[in-house]
């Protein structure tokens, strides 16, 4: 792919914690270099605002459900599951 087009790119993932910034990084790192034009690159998340202005008991009866169904599939362990009922203000 040619990206000699593009100057701004913004890699986006749900937290902003760990996928696009990692992006943003790797790209920084292995294009701007060689870039001969201006190249601006960010990250930022979708739930990022509202993670963090929605009350606890708010976030645990959304992400229980998830939680019951993830280890329903056998997707997270018990323990896992238990973590997060113990836990929730980690998540």
């Amino acid at each position: 792919m040619d990206a000699k087009g593009y100057r701004d790119i913004e890699f986006v993932c749900t937290g902003n914690n760990f996928r696009s910034v990692l992006g943003q990084r790797a790209l920084l790192a292995l294009v701007k270099p060689l870039s001969k034009t201006e190249l601006r690159v960010s990250s930022s998340g979708t739930l990022v605002h509202f993670l963090h202005n929605t009350p606890l008991d708010q976030l645990v009866s959304l992400f229980r459900p998830l939680i019951d169904e993830a280890y329903a599939n056998r997707n997270i362990s018990a323990e896992q599951k238990r973590y997060f009922e113990q836990n929730p203000d980690n998540f």
